[in-house]
């Protein structure tokens, strides 16, 4: 029934995303030996259907979380084609730009995938878009959140190295030395300029500085959400 599917669906994603590693290794092979015979209309469906779940379940880490290592499986078994790629990306942007709050194990997984993306062969403005979501990352306010994007974008850069194809090789090697010859876990307006330095080697035009933002008081604390560092970040 596909009144069924959702359920069965997350389910399942709950499962291999999960926390229990005697659940996770079994539920993984058998989505993925799953996805790899289907057909790729079929594959294309539950692709479709795994990028529904954040909208359907916006703000549910419970299930957010699952989703996201759910999704780093099928990018390691390069199950996930390009035409999903951007939707992806935008599903991230938009969830974070509903938080309430900046949850770091969710920015965390986020970065993983946003990596495992680059190994998806991409059309130039497809991969740009996935740079820069990694670029706003940079400039997160939570130091370990920018150091493990510089740390998993640089792996990413060597791995797809032939995904870079356009860049020269001495861009490739100034890339590198920007993303691991810099302690981002200093603070974040130095951060922000190495970022800046990181983008104008992809040839991304300059970004403008971050605008004030006002202080409202309030009995209730607001933390900043991915909409406000977008917005510091120049994107």
């Amino acid at each position: 029934s596909h009144s069924l599917r959702p359920a069965l669906l997350q389910g399942l994603v709950v499962a291999v995303g999960g926390l229990t590693v005697h659940v996770v290794k079994p539920a993984a092979s058998s989505l993925v030996s799953v996805l790899a015979t289907l057909p790729p209309a079929d594959r294309s469906e539950v692709n479709d259907a795994l990028l529904q779940m954040f909208t359907s379940h916006s703000q549910d880490d419970r299930v957010l979380l699952p989703l996201l290592g759910t999704l780093d499986v099928l990018l390691t078994h390069r199950l996930i084609p390009h035409t999903h790629v951007l939707p992806l990306v935008q599903a991230m942007r938009a969830e974070l730009n509903q938080a309430p709050k900046k949850d770091v194990n969710k920015l965390l997984a986020m970065i993983t995938v946003a990596c495992g993306l680059l190994g998806v062969k991409l059309e130039l403005p497809h991969r740009n878009e996935v740079v820069r979501f990694l670029l706003s990352l940079l400039v997160s306010r939570f130091p370990r959140v920018r150091s493990q994007t510089a740390q998993q974008f640089y792996t990413a850069l060597l791995t797809y190295e032939p995904h870079f194809a356009d860049l020269p090789p001495t861009t490739h090697t100034e890339l590198l030395q920007h993303l691991m010859g810099f302690a981002w876990d200093a603070d974040v307006d130095s951060s922000r300029q190495q970022r800046d330095r990181v983008a104008a080697v992809f040839g991304f035009p300059p970004l403008p500085p971050p605008k004030a933002v006002r202080r409202v008081a309030t009995s209730v604390p607001i933390e900043e959400g991915y909409q406000t560092l977008v917005k510091d970040a120049g994107y």
